[in-house]
């Protein structure tokens, strides 16, 4: 679990973090706008996966933002997203190189949340 407050899930996090490196690993973000109020979003990581990881926000949240996790753009898109479509539907996190499109909730630098599952991998 990330224990700080962020507007954006970190690359650290997701490409070199220690939680998304197993497979079938998770992570737990908090993700906040500017008046510290967002959602845990759960990030797993299946068999084989390295670009599209199922997401999806488990519930509200409202703390202290995170050092070097805060960005103000990053927090107006997200205040923006959370007023305009229900985060319920988020089933996925995705990462460049691929490019967001219509099933795109919020995107940030190589990154961008999806109301699209997954495809299990067989």
């Amino acid at each position: 679990m990330v224990e700080a407050f962020a507007t954006v899930p970190c690359e650290h996090f997701l490409g070199r973090g220690p939680l998304l490196a197993a497979e079938n690993g998770c992570l737990l973000v908090p993700l906040t706008n500017a008046e510290m109020r967002g959602s845990f979003l759960l990030i797993t990581r299946q068999a084989g996966g390295t670009q599209r990881y199922p997401a999806r926000f488990i519930h509200h949240v409202g703390i202290i933002p995170c050092g070097g996790g805060r960005d103000p753009e990053a927090a107006a898109r997200l205040k923006d997203a959370l007023a305009g479509a229900a985060f319920t539907g988020i089933r996925s996190l995705r990462r460049a190189p691929e490019e967001p499109e219509s099933s795109c909730w919020l995107a940030g630098d190589r990154w961008w949340l999806s109301s699209a599952p997954v495809p299990v991998s067989s």
